[in-house]
């Protein structure tokens, strides 16, 4: 679903030169993509709840009710979430781009 969509919301996708969105792995449970935030003007990382499926009712509620709680906490270890919305019924996300590499990528190199 998300390889089809320019756009969510306010948020541009990121594209390689094939065409596809630019995807960051990060969770099992989500579709994380690179996007342009327009409205601050800087790139985000764009969590997908569910896999990127549309959610209903209390599902959905519930899930924006998680992210909306887990966008308050505050510390040196968590990544601040800057927004939580939705858009075509999708359950999502953003935090600001995390330009390092994972411990385990960088681990395996050595």
């Amino acid at each position: 679903m998300s390889s089809e969509l320019p756009s969510f919301g306010h948020l541009t996708l990121s594209h390689r030169a094939s065409g596809e969105n630019v995807r960051l792995v990060r969770s099992p449970d989500e579709v994380v993509l690179l996007a342009f935030d327009t409205q601050t003007k800087r790139l985000v990382e764009l969590h997908m709840l569910r896999g990127g499926q549309p959610m209903e009712g209390a599902l959905k509620k519930s899930a924006m009710e998680r992210a909306q709680q887990a966008s308050e906490i505050r510390g040196p270890t968590f990544m601040r979430i800057l927004e939580v919305g939705e858009d075509q019924g999708v359950v999502y996300y953003t935090i600001n781009l995390n330009e390092g590499e994972f411990m385990s990528d960088y681990v395996s190199r050595r």
